[in-house]
């Protein structure tokens, strides 16, 4: 699907139906054209996969489905997810999950290879397109307490 922002084309590549409040996952990346290939998606590498809620679009008709069909194997494959968790008394950890969302660790840091990891949270599809704008990858995470797990 599509949505057009003040001349510009946000394309995000829905890989499940709804999945976790609503959210699906998508593979969410900035585009000149409203047109989207598989070859032309995964050569240009600048996106990222998360949980994406359209509830708002949807409502407002800003949706535009653009193509059916595409092979969304590469995009979203054997991958284990992370989420994290703050605490009520300050702190947090780092949940690694797999993709049922059962959960196969608590910890307080991520490891190198884990920052690879989706993020499993819900995003608002206005906060994906931000992150669009940034150029945004899965392994730029915030830290710093009450601040979340996106650069806003």
């Amino acid at each position: 699907m599509c949505i057009e922002d003040g001349g510009h084309y946000y394309n995000f590549l829905v890989l499940s139906g709804s999945a976790f409040f609503g959210c699906q996952w998508a593979y969410c990346f900035h585009s000149i054209t409203k047109e989207i290939s598989n070859s032309r998606v995964l050569l240009t590498g600048n996106g990222f996969l998360a949980l994406v809620d359209f509830i708002e679009e949807r409502r407002n008709n800003s949706v535009i489905k653009i193509k059916k069909n595409i092979d969304t194997a590469p995009y979203f494959k054997g991958t284990k997810l992370k989420a994290r968790i703050d605490n009520h008394n300050g702190g947090h950890q780092w949940y690694i999950y797999n993709q049922s969302f059962e959960i196969l660790k608590k910890q307080n840091k991520l490891l190198p290879w884990q920052k690879k990891y989706p993020i499993a949270s819900g995003l608002k599809c206005r906060d994906a397109i931000k992150l669009v704008d940034k150029k945004w990858e899965t392994t730029q995470v915030v830290y710093e307490e009450g601040r979340g797990q996106f650069p806003f």
